[in-house]
């Protein structure tokens, strides 16, 4: 048995090592060959790469900008269009599901928020806002990005953070007072004073214009009531969502509770949609160079099997099968297919670090105020599949030339001048 294994290993090194000399024999138009399918692998796996990078930022930012990793609210609220009082939690049920939430050891901490809208100016002007009241501990983790003053503080209940968009229509600054308004819960105007704690600043320029983050108590003295719109739940152990989530369901049913839970995958619908335009793009550049790569290929082939004509006859009449020709010109295809894939990702693997440190960037996408970053990341996966694509990319486009090599009669190819 052992025998037979290292014959048959050493068969296939010299049939490996003949179409590879086969393949050198016309090196000039196998190096071309070779090329276009590393441009090609280059073209896939740096926007591969492009695309994980952008997914995987917008993922984070969703988690830890906007959702959590799922929220809990009260049934009816996520199907609703506004944050209307309608879909409460009272104060008591908010404690209950974040005591339990807090006696898991995947979740991370926990955050309860409430919606309003009013209006808040000073004397001179004002403006329309939309107020997103939490625990200023838990929104100093998900804050946006702070350009000046201080996050919101347990120790400051009157303190907000407003949009840098704002500050400039108000003309306002750090420290300086406002007031806000909103419709209380029994339809009454309530006001309170608040004073600019710090300014921030967002990847749109609309959010700075009418977002606020105030600490819920302020937002409790402005509604006269002490309830949340939104539980969110963040974890430490991201791999544990699906359980978190089972076992909060749990609780709510065995309690009776009349609220429903969401993750972060089905609340970020925006995200999920851009992440699917990359994903087609991919699609689209992928089916180009596959074809690219079949028609490099197959011209290749073919040219080499018009060249061999007297050498597939002759090998054909010392014995050699159809199948054994057929095999031979697939493997050239093969070989061609690996070292251009090859050759590809070599080189990918060496550009991404460099256009990494060239910090170079996209102008602002529309509505946006900030460059996106090109950054790519390094994934074996992305590799891999580059790899395994352009393989079997070579490999079916081997199969018609080969099948045409194989059928050349005898007789006419000895004769072939």
């Amino acid at each position: 048995m052992k025998t037979k294994l290292i014959t048959q290993a050493y068969d296939l090194w010299q049939f490996l090592k003949f179409a590879v000399k086969n393949v050198w024999r016309n090196r000039r138009r196998a190096a071309i060959t070779m090329s276009s399918i590393a441009v090609g692998t280059i073209t896939l796996v740096l926007l591969q790469s492009y695309v994980n990078t952008m997914e995987m930022g917008l993922q984070a930012d969703a988690i830890q900008k906007q959702y959590g990793h799922f929220q809990i609210a009260a049934k009816g609220y996520f199907s609703a269009e506004e944050n209307s009082a309608e879909f409460v939690m009272s104060r008591e049920v908010v404690q209950k599901i974040t005591a339990k939430a807090m006696e898991l050891d995947s979740v991370d901490f926990v955050n309860t928020r409430i919606h309003l809208n009013g209006i808040i100016g000073t004397q001179k002007k004002s403006t329309v806002f939309m107020g997103i009241a939490g625990i200023p501990s838990a929104e100093g983790l998900m804050a946006p990005t702070l350009v000046k003053g201080n996050l919101l503080s347990d120790k400051e209940s009157g303190g907000i953070m407003i949009g840098k968009a704002m500050a400039k229509k108000l003309g306002i600054d750090i420290g300086d007072h406002l007031i806000a308004f909103v419709s209380g819960a029994n339809g009454s105007q309530e006001a309170i004073a608040v004073n600019v704690r710090g300014i921030y600043e967002a990847l749109m320029p609309e959010q700075e214009k009418v977002i606020i983050y105030m600490p819920i108590s302020s937002a409790w003295d402005l509604m006269l009531e002490k309830t949340s719109h939104r539980i969110l739940i963040f974890l430490n152990k991201p791999e544990k969502l699906a359980q978190t989530i089972q076992t909060m369901q749990k609780f709510i049913n065995e309690n009776n509770l009349n609220l429903e839970i969401r993750d972060w995958k089905t609340l970020a619908v925006f995200i999920k949609q851009v992440i699917g335009m990359f994903r087609g793009m991919i699609i689209v550049v992928s089916i180009i160079v596959f074809l690219v790569i079949i028609f490099n290929i197959h011209n290749t082939m073919h040219m080499s099997i018009h060249e061999r004509f007297r050498e597939i006859g002759a090998m054909r009449a010392m014995g050699s099968s159809r199948g054994e020709i057929i095999r031979e010109f697939l493997a050239e295809g093969f070989i061609i297919g690996l070292f251009g894939a090859l050759a590809g990702i070599f080189i990918s693997l060496i550009l991404m670090p460099w256009i990494n440190a060239m910090h170079l960037s996209l102008p602002p996408g529309p509505g946006q105020t900030k460059p996106t970053p090109i950054m790519f990341t390094q994934s074996s996966v992305v590799l891999i599949n580059a790899l395994l694509v352009n393989l079997v990319t070579a490999f079916l486009a081997s199969i018609l030339p080969a099948r045409k090599g194989a059928k050349i009669r005898i007789i006419d190819a000895l004769r072939y001048v």
